[in-house]
């Protein structure tokens, strides 16, 4: 019996697929409420000898899902349109083009700004120039960073872009915004950066390392030369203040700018002047007295006559840049919470005695504000209350407008005459595990991160349409169907939500011990499939939510599933090396192929539904012949693979890994048709739209990328 076989053999006889007791109404379609069809005896198998045969299981009709879903107590009544399959692809071959990207590490301080009406904010390894009132208007700073983005500049005065990423010997890239391509790339720094400024008049550039670097560089934007640079304690923030001024307190040929660095248990504000001309950098630790605290920003006052510094206790330390010392605290905490951002507006005090300096605040409560601060006390004018931690804050050049970016990747706009906050963005920021399409509609897919996040996005305007939160557990799996998702968690439980609202339908408790790895819904929507961790594969009814079959062959977690279009036949592939092939009729296994080296992480049939497509820790991508122990054809793939995905109609392979890179393979050749660029970590998924003009990946960067195909 074939259900008796070893692990890493594979059956050839027709014979063998044959159920004991054929004909029997039993095993796990007639228990979901699908009708189960009289198996063909040996004699009535036909011949698998055609090597055009590739080794399907044996089945009536490979039948196409539909293409309009209908009602669901219609499923049974239901008979699938026949599938169009095309065989081969133009001769010209296919492009793949980047058409949007969902993203904003919002997480990050300094990575949100504005200019010319065009926001600017960093995505992973990533710099987005987008256009808020147009959705599909967006321009892609790629290529410049190997790893993620942790600090960002923008100088409006020559139109550039300044950022920083982590690792080893990174870069810090300067961009041209008129052009997006690099204008310099600055390789002083030999580990990660953690800050980066523009001078006020945009003609230098200071560069700060991070805590191992401990470098600080001031370069000039015209010829992206060295001004001046020192060895000093890590640079935490830096901000240029103007001018150094006198004792008369008139400009000087001196640049300022203030940093704040380690102290031992808290952190100190320093004050620096820079002479360009000879490249001398002098610096002044400033007075706090007693106090002590973290500070997390920093800003001056538009005359350059106050520093103010934002604390993780919640006051804002206000430091007179004369006497470089701390002048006073005022206390945010009640308003804001930790105080995480700071802009300031220009100061009109025509009077000697005036003092009146105006400064929006935004803190880790959510909380924005627009205070007024006259030299002795702070007031606050006007406030509002955003959701998540206010990390970014800046203003449009008009200064009409406030643009607000929250920890949760969100941004928001903020008039300055209404004070109420619009939504113009949302994203993730932690990173995406799964990404799902609904099968008969390109315009919804939904993604999935570790922090519990699920989000259904539409394609016309890449706004979320319904959102999920379930922050105490990991979200490990998501499948999108036409009337709900179903989503696997790492605490063991199934659950399922409306795809409009978001609302909680239904949940199965206790699926997988130690957590839910992959799930699938059938073709008619009747059942459920998911693999847990220790391997196991298991059925379960969607009207009822009972267990209907129990698989267990796997030695180790289940990595992916994949259905047949009959509902027949299941496909599981699992890090023990191999890949499994299920009767669900009789719920026995049929096949079983294994690989030499690693685990396979994820499986995928050809549109014929002739021949399955895996990739894993092997690194390479695999086509299998149902009926043969070793793959039709294979080809590495540049790295481990995580993810595949064939095109429903065309010939086409779709897959990422750790290399970073999405490609594209010609499945009938191996041939490596287009590669795509864009994350700036491991490629965790990927997803075919049902009308294949549109490729959407997503990675441990928090990214969503959305990709074009022409044909």
């Amino acid at each position: 019996n074939s259900s008796n076989n070893k692990r890493g053999s594979t059956d050839y006889q027709a014979s063998n697929y044959q159920s004991p007791n054929s004909g029997r109404r039993s095993g796990v379609l007639s228990r979901a409420g699908v009708s189960a069809v009289v198996r063909p005896s040996s004699s009535q198998t036909k011949d698998y000898g055609d090597p055009t045969n590739h080794g399907s299981p044996p089945m009536n009709a490979y039948s196409a899902k539909p293409n309009v879903a209908p009602a669901y107590e219609d499923q049974a009544k239901y008979k699938p349109a026949p599938m169009k399959v095309s065989n081969t692809l133009n001769s010209k071959g296919i492009a793949l083009e980047l058409d949007h990207a969902i993203g904003y590490s919002g997480h990050i301080p300094h990575t949100l700004f504005t200019h010319k009406n065009k926001i600017i904010m960093a995505s992973g390894g990533n710099v987005i120039i987008a256009d808020p009132t147009k959705s599909h208007d967006q321009k892609f700073l790629t290529g410049g960073h190997e790893n993620t983005i942790t600090t960002m500049a923008v100088n409006r005065k020559a139109d550039q872009i300044a950022s920083g990423g982590e690792g080893q010997a990174p870069d810090v890239i300067v961009w041209d915004i008129k052009t997006a391509k690099i204008q310099y790339r600055l390789q002083e720094h030999e580990h990660g950066i953690s800050t980066l400024a523009f001078s006020d008049d945009g003609r230098f550039l200071a560069t700060c390392g991070n805590a191992m670097d401990k470098k600080l560089f001031v370069w000039d934007m015209q010829t992206g030369m060295i001004v001046a640079s020192t060895m000093f304690d890590p640079v935490l923030m830096l901000v240029w203040g103007g001018r150094v001024r006198d004792k008369k307190r008139r400009p000087t040929n001196r640049f300022l700018f203030a940093t704040v660095s380690p102290s031992g248990k808290a952190q100190k504000v320093s004050l620096w002047a820079l002479d360009p001309a000879t490249g001398k950098l002098e610096s002044v630790a400033c007075s706090c007295g007693l106090h002590v605290r973290n500070f997390t920003s920093l800003a001056f006052s538009d005359d350059g006559e106050w520093l103010y510094a934002g604390t993780t206790s919640g006051d804002i330390a206000i430091f007179q840049v004369k006497r470089s010392v701390l002048f006073t605290l005022v206390n945010m905490g009640s308003v804001v919470g930790v105080v995480n951002s700071i802009v300031t507006l220009p100061s009109d005090n025509t009077k000697s005695w005036e003092q009146k300096y105006e400064l929006y605040v935004g803190g880790a409560t959510g909380g924005v504000a627009r205070v007024l601060y006259d030299g002795k006390s702070i007031r606050t004018l006007k406030k509002t209350r955003l959701n998540g931690n206010v990390t970014n804050l800046c203003l449009n050049e008009d200064m009409t407008e406030l643009v607000a970016g929250t920890s949760n990747g969100s941004v928001f706009k903020i008039p300055d005459d209404t004070f109420k906050a619009t939504v113009l963005s949302e994203s993730h920021c932690a990173p995406v595990s799964s990404v799902s399409f609904s099968p008969e509609s390109s315009e919804k897919f939904c993604t999935a991160t570790q922090t519990g996040e699920i989000y259904v996005w539409n394609t016309n305007n890449y706004r979320v349409t319904a959102r999920v939160c379930e922050p105490h557990i990991k979200v490990t799996c998501v499948v999108l169907s036409d009337y709900f998702m179903v989503v696997g968690f790492n605490d063991g439980v199934i659950r399922a939500y409306d795809i409009d609202s978001g609302e909680k339908l239904w949940k199965i408790a206790s699926a997988h011990k130690d957590g839910v790895t992959t799930v699938q819904v059938s073709a008619n929507q009747k059942f459920v499939v998911s693999g847990g961790i220790r391997g196991e594969v298991r059925v379960w009814d969607v009207r009822t939510r009972a267990l209907v079959c129990h698989l267990k062959e796997h030695s180790s977690r289940v990595n992916a599933i994949c259905l047949y279009d009959s509902n027949k036949y299941l496909l599981s592939c699992s890090r023990d090396k191999s890949f499994l092939c299920w009767d669900l009729m009789s719920e026995k296994r049929l096949t079983a192929h294994s690989q030499p080296m690693g685990g396979i992480n994820d499986i995928a049939l050809t549109p014929d539904q002739k021949r399955v497509v895996t990739v894993g820790q092997e690194r390479s991508v695999s086509v299998w012949n149902l009926r043969n122990p070793r793959p039709l054809m294979q080809w590495n793939h540049g790295g481990e693979a995580k993810c595949v995905a064939v095109a429903k109609t065309l010939p086409l392979i779709a897959s990422g890994g750790i290399s970073r890179m999405l490609m594209v393979w010609d499945l009938n050749t191996g041939k490596c048709l287009a590669k795509g660029t864009g994350h700036s970590a491991t490629i965790t998924s990927v997803a075919f739209s049902p009308d294949e003009k549109q490729l959407v990946s997503v990675g441990e960067d928090g990214s969503i990328l959305v990709w074009n195909l022409f044909l």
